[in-house]
Formats: C-alpha cells, structure tokens, sequence
C-alpha cells in the first residue's frame, strides 16, 4: 500500500508558534504552512500542542516530535515499545530539558504492515474519515471528556462548554503530578485503501464540530486540505492551528 500526506499549519491569532507536527522524517513548526508528500510505511506521524507561554509550549512541542522521530525505528512498532517511548519522555531527565512549567499534547500514528498503531495524550485528536464524517478515534484526557464519560454532559454540550480548554494529561513538566494517574491512549487500526485519517491540534475541533469538520474535508479529504483550512478561517481562528491529512492509496 501507498500513501500521501496532505499538513497545514497556520499561526492564528497567536504571537508564535506553539504547534509542532512531525511527518516521517520531517519535523515542522512554521507560522504558515502547506505541503503535501506521498511515503511508504514504515512510518510515524504527530500533532503536538504545546503550552506553557511564549518559548515553553513551542519549545515543548518541538522536543516530543524530535523524540518520536529520534526514537522511532521501523522494527520497533509494537505498543509495548511505544510505550515505553512516551514513558522515556516522562521522566525528569525530559524535564530538565525543557523550561519548567512547559508541556505537550500529543496525537501520534505509527503505520506498519498495514495496520496502524494510534496513541493519544491530552486533546490533540485523530479522526478516521467516513463518507464525509469526521469519526473520532483517540479519546482526549480533558475535563470536559471525564464529564462525557461520566455522562454528565453531552457530547454536544462539550463543544461549547466554557472548560473545554483543560487538558488532565500530557508530556513535560507542567504534567508532572499526572503521569500516575493517567496513561496513553491506544488503539489499532487495519488500514486499506481509500482510508483517511486527520491529526490535528485542538485548533481544529474548538472551532468546527465533528460533522462541519467531515463536510470540509467531504469524499476526498486529501485534496480538500485548503478546504478544511478555508473553513476554519471562515469560522474565525480561535489557537495556532495544525493538520495532518493521511490517504491509504493502492500500491
């Protein structure tokens, strides 16, 4: 199988970039972005979104996908390993390395063989793409998903719930006192051709609900990536914004 890569990033209404996403081997953090690649598995992809004020969230970011990307090796695809990757890049040897108080979410996506191995820590998502519906497949740690959860909210009472923006979990210092009490999210995918699968940081999804971002992207997400930006744009930037669209072609 075969695939192509449409990635967007926009600067917002931010003073910088706090945004960071990794493709393969390419690791990008720009104000204004767009490029498309096709790549052949093996390979990993990640939207991370950092936080912690100017230098820190942009500093965070940066240092979890130059993780992945260092630490990554096509053999090493299993959960157990990837696992043990993101319990590296919670240890205080990560956090000396980064200004205190800084942390990242992280949406990440190994494909291999055919399957793809999706983790997940804090709000930054991945969604599968379905006959123009947005079908999320991560599981944000957040306030507003505990009261989902827990169903004292709906899911549609999340979108505009005035708390959506806190995040319970992620990497770096600022999460310190949560990496006991929360773990990765992962899940396994078996790709085939015509799948399509959106990264993003929350830039995305606190600004288009679930089926506003579906209808974007509509029956070809790939060559709809301007379209999703566009959409965003029209509704009114809210963060620093950032995608990765991923297409399973025929070999």
């Amino acid at each position: 199988m075969n695939y192509r890569i449409a990635c967007v990033m926009d600067l917002g209404p931010r003073g910088n970039q706090e945004d960071c996403l990794l493709v393969g081997g390419h690791v990008h953090q720009k104000n204004d972005f767009a490029e498309s690649y096709e790549i052949q598995a093996p390979f990993v992809l990640a939207a991370c979104d950092g936080m912690g004020g100017h230098a820190g969230g942009e500093v965070a970011s940066r240092f979890i996908c130059d993780e992945l990307k260092t630490r990554f090796k096509p053999s090493l695809c299993e959960q157990t390993v990837l696992e043990k990757i993101f319990k590296a890049m919670q240890t205080k040897s990560v956090s000396q390395n980064l200004p205190a108080e800084c942390g990242s979410t992280m949406t990440a996506m190994i494909v291999n063989q055919g399957k793809a191995l999706i983790a997940n820590a804090g709000d930054s998502r991945v969604y599968k793409i379905v006959r123009k519906k947005a079908v999320q497949l991560s599981h944000d740690h957040s306030l507003v998903q505990d009261l989902v959860d827990k169903k004292t909210i709906s899911r549609s009472d999340a979108f505009t719930h005035p708390y959506k923006n806190i995040v319970n979990f992620g990497m770096g210092p600022a999460f310190r006192e949560f990496w006991e009490r929360y773990q990765v999210n992962f899940i396994e995918e078996d790709l085939a051709p015509g799948n399509c699968y959106l990264l993003c940081s929350d830039g995305v999804n606190d600004v288009l609900r679930d089926k506003e971002i579906g209808a974007a992207l509509g029956s070809k997400p790939y060559e709809n990536s301007s379209k999703l930006l566009q959409a965003l744009k029209d509704r009114g930037l809210k963060d620093n914004t950032s995608f990765i669209i991923l297409e399973c072609m025929k070999s």
